[in-house]
């Protein structure tokens, strides 16, 4: 076993793992709500006002463009934040095993 210490994160780096971990996750809710818009859409349209919550364009800009946005933005916070307290507390202990 090898013990290193993370001392620090790259600040873009894990905001783009962020970004496309949320747009992985906001691909998926836009699956679901394309599934539940083609089948409550019919019922849901009856019922005045309610027929925006299933409109599938705004759901699209939601989840494949704003979510992500927002998973990138909170990394680079808290990469921020992360770094910070590292130089208080010292960082993570990890510990790896080496590969023969």
């Amino acid at each position: 076993m090898v013990q290193v210490k993370l001392r620090k994160l790259g600040v873009l780096s894990m905001g783009l793992v962020s970004c496309l971990a949320t747009l992985f996750i906001g691909v998926i809710g836009f699956i679901i709500m394309l599934i539940l818009n083609s089948l409550l859409g019919s019922v849901v349209s009856g019922v005045g006002g309610l027929s925006s919550l299933f409109d599938v364009s705004s759901g699209a800009i939601f989840f494949l463009v704003v979510y992500p946005i927002l998973g990138f933005i909170s990394g680079i916070i808290g990469a921020l934040i992360y770094n910070l307290v590292a130089k208080i507390a010292g960082g993570l202990k990890l510990e790896l095993e080496e590969l023969e």
